[in-house]
């Protein structure tokens, strides 16, 4: 039997997850048609101090960031841009789901796996439904 993509994402595709998960992407989708979203290109210098820290064991830093509250801002990370254009979607969408859902960093989804610095992490359902990276992916797959 071939797994959902829902099971492959979330853990589960029962109907609560697809519940939540639908909620969500609302959230995403009605906050991104009706806000004016301003886009900001900066430095790794110019992000938040606690966001300089390499927190995804990439060389170049922190790839975009988004305050979860506020004025609809996303920034992007120059060095991030410059060495992978083709990551911007997944970034704009991670961060969208920051500011639109309030969802959290709780893992990196690279390679398969999730990750925090360096670090493998085992995320459960509830995590996985809380977590930035995972709609990120999931809406990747559209």
């Amino acid at each position: 039997m071939t797994r959902s993509i829902l099971q492959t994402y979330f853990g589960d595709d029962s109907p609560r997850v697809r519940e939540q998960v639908t909620r969500v992407v609302r959230q995403m989708k009605t906050k991104s048609v009706r806000s004016c979203y301003t886009l900001r290109i900066d430095e790794d210098a110019n992000m938040p101090e606690r966001l300089q820290r390499n927190l995804i064991g990439q060389s170049s830093g922190v790839a975009g960031y988004a305050r979860k509250t506020g004025p609809p801002v996303i920034i992007i990370n120059r060095r991030f841009l410059r060495g992978n254009p083709n990551g911007i979607p997944s970034v704009l969408l991670h961060e969208l789901s920051h500011h639109a859902a309030q969802t959290d960093d709780i893992g990196y989804y690279r390679g398969g796996n999730y990750k925090m610095g360096s670090s493998d992490v085992q995320l459960d359902e509830t995590q996985l439904l809380s977590n930035a990276d995972t709609y990120s992916e999931f809406i990747d797959q559209f």
